[in-house]
């Protein structure tokens, strides 16, 4: 199930938003498990919101798990989660990095 038909829209509070994808990781890993695709997804909506918080080790973080599963769970089409991460490495300051992902995201398009 894909977690767009789970998820409201974050409000814009990046504080608010932090907490409620936090919330929503919790809910989505128990109803799914943390191996699923739809956790995948809400690791993504995390991700962000901590990066907009200038959380971006935390961000980082995120992002690689939420990745692995895709790549583990044969699902890896989110283009869009492999851009963020090279975001976040761009936010950082660590063009090599930043490059090295939008390269991936690139080679992953449709």
């Amino acid at each position: 199930m894909k977690l767009s038909k789970l998820w409201k829209p974050l409000p814009r509070d990046p504080q608010r938003a932090a907490e409620l994808a936090g919330r929503m990781v919790v809910s989505v890993e128990q109803r799914f498990g943390a191996q699923d695709p739809a956790t995948a997804d809400a690791l993504i909506q995390l991700a962000g919101t901590r990066a907009r918080l200038g959380q971006l080790e935390e961000a980082d973080r995120l992002h690689r798990r939420a990745i692995g599963i895709m790549e583990r769970s044969g699902e890896f089409g989110n283009v869009v989660a492999v851009y963020n991460h090279a975001c976040v490495y761009a936010l950082c300051r660590k063009p090599d990095e930043a490059f090295e992902w939008l390269e991936r995201a690139y080679a992953r398009r449709e």
